[in-house]
């Protein structure tokens, strides 16, 4: 975990803005939008009744709802694909950046 001093955060859909003392904004975007929440609201139906239908841990699919999370376990993904009913494109949407990903 990366710890930086004096950085004020706000998030917003999928982005993150980050300003420092010295005013100078970075926005962080993501290629991959989550859209669990979506799907959750569309079959009308609750984060705890997901968890419990599917035999996972509330907090997960707590997290996921409010995307609070960097990635899934593809064993999580095929469970929320058969009980909403859906495809891994109807849970993550891909919305290409204007710049490609650089190489770490």
């Amino acid at each position: 975990m990366l710890l930086v001093l004096s950085l004020y955060v706000e998030y917003y859909t999928n982005i993150w803005i980050l300003s420092t003392k010295s005013g100078k904004l970075y926005t962080i975007g993501y290629m991959i939008i989550n859209e669990v929440s979506t799907m959750i609201g569309k079959r009308k139906t609750t984060v705890a009744e997901v968890a419990r239908s599917i035999h996972v841990k509330y907090e997960t699919i707590q997290n996921l709802y409010m995307d609070k999370t960097q990635g899934i376990k593809f064993n999580i993904l095929n469970k929320l694909c058969w009980y909403l009913e859906c495809t891994p494109n109807d849970l993550l949407r891909y919305i290409p950046d204007e710049q490609p990903p650089v190489e770490k």
